[in-house]
């Protein structure tokens, strides 16, 4: 994904409405060689949008980067570095890069929309920066 234009935007109750459950936004989110052959993005961050439905695991691994979590519709709890946080409309976040976290107890009937900001931009899971 290329980087963005200065001022681009983006509607985030019409993504929720399209029904996809995890879009990137800015940035990758690959690992790997496809992160090799992905185009040029904004290498200082990431940002995308996650939709957890009630009862959907959560597998993610530590990440190398810095991340922040705000919800934006909808309730849960993040379990990170073994505490259990639980999260509503409007809180945002922090989990540290390399700490251990996981979403659980996503609530009925709609889930939890979420978006990701990671800083730097997503490498992929190893739990220390590269």
């Amino acid at each position: 994904m290329p980087a963005p234009a200065a001022g681009q935007t983006w509607n985030l109750e019409r993504i929720k409405r399209s029904g996809v459950a995890f879009e990137t936004l800015i940035g990758t989110y690959l690992e790997g060689p496809a992160r090799a052959a992905a185009p040029p993005d904004l290498p200082s961050l990431s940002l995308h949008y996650w939709h957890l439905a009630p009862g959907e695991a959560d597998t993610q691994q530590p990440h190398r980067e810095d991340e922040l979590y705000y919800a934006l519709a909808g309730s849960g709890t993040l379990v990170v570095a073994g505490e259990r946080r639980p999260l509503t409309a409007g809180d945002v976040i922090f989990v540290p890069r390399g700490a251990p976290h996981q979403f659980v107890d996503v609530a009925a009937p709609d889930g939890l929309d979420l978006l990701i900001f990671f800083a730097p931009n997503y490498t992929g899971r190893g739990g220390a920066p590269a």
